[in-house]
């Protein structure tokens, strides 16, 4: 999945579990874009999980490998993130939502954060 806009997603799912098992790669001209993007709604249980890679390879700002703000998002043993350039964000996880890194996330520039947790949202 190649993403090349603003505000795109790689997989989005709010009543599911979904696996990636492939790659993703956040392009040049993505701004404010989301590679994996888990929310729940009703009683659902919602989980993303990336068994794949996912390059954020875009200079702009605002993107994210791995997001949640009310499901689990879980970076899987054979998972791998990798944050190649601006100022942008690995896994973001915040409100009622659940993180688990088992793989590698990584960022290789300044003002990026392979992590980040907003408000109650929980990181395992």
């Amino acid at each position: 999945i190649n993403i090349n806009s603003k505000e795109s997603f790689g997989m989005y799912s709010e009543q599911m579990k979904a696996i990636n098992i492939g790659e993703i790669n956040i392009n040049q001209n993505a701004i404010s874009s989301i590679g994996l993007y888990s929310t729940k709604k009703n009683t659902v249980n919602t989980e993303l999980i990336n068994r794949g890679k996912i390059n954020i390879k875009s200079k702009k700002d605002k993107n994210i490998a791995l997001f949640t703000d009310s499901a689990k998002v879980i970076n899987d043993t054979n998972g791998v993130v990798n944050v190649l350039n601006g100022e942008n964000i690995g896994a973001f996880i915040s409100g009622t939502g659940v993180g688990e890194n088992i793989g590698k996330i990584s960022s290789d520039v300044s003002f990026s954060w392979p992590l980040y947790n907003l408000y109650s949202g929980l990181i395992n």
